[in-house]
C-alpha cells in the first residue's frame, strides 16, 4: 500500500472516530467548502462550513433518533488519482445501541489533499450492492 493510500486510510479512520463523538461542528474540518452530497432522491451543494455542521446535525440527530451507536467500515476501496486525489468507497454498517444492524449503506468519497490534509469534496451515497471495487 502506498503511502498515499495509507494517509487517507488514516484520515478516514479518524473521520470515523469524530463522527462517533456525534459533535457536528467537529465533522466541519474534514469537507472542503463548497462540498456536495449525491443521493438517489437529491443533490445537495453545501457552500460553507456553516452548512456542513447544519447537515451533520440534521444527521446525527436523525440517526440518535434510531438509537444509533457505531459504524464498521468494510471493503475499503481507494484509487489514487494524483497526488492531490483520489477516490475511497466502502461498505458502511451501522449498528444500534443494542449491537443489532441497523443498516448498510456504501459511499464513494472524493478526497483532495490541499495544505497537507486530506478533505472531502463530494459524497456519493449508493446501495450496499453497488459498492465500487478499484482493480
Amino acid at each position: 500500500m502506498s503511502n498515499q493510500a495509507e494517509a487517507i486510510k488514516q484520515f478516514y479512520a479518524s473521520y470515523l472516530d469524530t463522527f462517533h463523538a456525534s459533535e457536528a461542528k467537529a465533522m466541519v474540518p474534514f469537507y472542503h467548502a463548497p462540498c456536495l452530497f449525491i443521493t438517489d432522491q437529491s443533490v445537495t451543494l453545501l457552500s460553507n462550513e456553516a452548512e456542513i455542521e447544519k447537515l451533520f446535525t440534521q444527521v446525527i440527530e436523525g440517526l440518535k433518533g434510531r438509537n444509533y451507536s457505531h459504524s464498521e467500515v468494510r471493503d475499503v476501496q481507494i484509487k489514487e488519482l494524483s497526488r492531490e486525489m483520489a477516490l475511497f468507497s466502502g461498505l458502511a454498517v451501522r449498528y444500534t445501541k443494542t449491537g443489532e444492524e441497523l443498516e448498510r449503506l456504501s459511499a464513494t468519497y472524493t478526497m483532495r489533499e490541499s495544505n497537507n490534509a486530506w478533505q472531502i469534496v463530494t459524497v456519493v451515497a449508493h446501495s450496499p450492492e453497488t459498492l465500487v471495487r478499484f482493480a
